[in-house]
C-alpha cells in the first residue's frame, strides 16, 4: 500500500516505513543491552573526589590492621617470654628444694659425735692420741704439697 505524504507530496511505501522503525526499534534495544553488559563488566568510573576518599579508606583499614598485628605479634612475645621466664623460676625452685633436703639432711647430723670426728680429721687435720699422721704428696705435684692419709698405731 502506497500513500502519499500531505507536506512533501512524496509516496511513502507503508510496509517499507513499518520495517524500518522496526529495524531501528531493535538496533536501539541492541544497543541499551550492550550498554548494560558494559556497566555489568565495568565499574561506574569515579571522580577524583570519591577516588581520594576510597584511598584514605583504604589507608586507614590498611593502618589499623597493621597496629593490630603489630599489637598481637608484641603480646605473643611477652607471652612467650613469661612462659620461658616460669619455666626457669620452676627449674630454680627445684634446684633449691634439692639443696634445702641435702642441707637439711646434713644438719640432722650435724650434732652426731661421728660427724664431728669427721669433719675434725678432714678440716682440721686433727689425730687422736697415739695416732700418727702421715702426708704424702699428690700424684704429679712436685712442690710438696700436703695431704693427710692415714691412722696407724
Amino acid at each position: 500500500m502506497r500513500k502519499k505524504s500531505r507536506r512533501s507530496g512524496q509516496v511513502i511505501d507503508l510496509a517499507e516505513a513499518r520495517d524500518k522503525r522496526k529495524l531501528k526499534r531493535e538496533a536501539e534495544v541492541q544497543k541499551k543491552i550492550g550498554k548494560q553488559k558494559k556497566i555489568g563488566k565495568q565499574k561506574p568510573e569515579k571522580s577524583k573526589r570519591q577516588a581520594v576518599r576510597t584511598s584514605r579508606r583504604r589507608y586507614f583499614a590498611a593502618g589499623v590492621l597493621m597496629g593490630i598485628f603489630l599489637f598481637m605479634g608484641f603480646s605473643m612475645f611477652n607471652i612467650v617470654n613469661l612462659k620461658m621466664q616460669e619455666a626457669e623460676a620452676i627449674e630454680l625452685q627445684k634446684r633449691l628444694a634439692d639443696e634445702k633436703q641435702r642441707l637439711q639432711t646434713e644438719l640432722s647430723i650435724v650434732h652426731s659425735p661421728a660427724y664431728v670426728e669427721q669433719q675434725a680429721r678432714t678440716q682440721l687435720k686433727m689425730i687422736k692420741p697415739g695416732e700418727t699422721l702421715y702426708i704424702f704428696p699428690e700424684d704429679g705435684d712436685e712442690s710438696g704439697a700436703a695431704n693427710s692419709a692415714g691412722e696407724t698405731e
